[in-house]
């Protein structure tokens, strides 16, 4: 029972962590398009 809810604050923060780095990953992506584009 105890480890279930480790596990579901271990989701949550995981979650949390993985939103903010696609988020980064998205703009970054963008920059990059804008970087190729401008190279191409």
């Amino acid at each position: 029972m105890r480890i279930c809810i480790r596990l579901s604050t271990y989701q949550k923060i995981i979650l949390r962590q993985y939103e903010r780095l696609r988020r980064d990953v998205e703009e970054i992506s963008r920059k990059g398009n804008s970087w190729m584009n401008m190279l191409v």
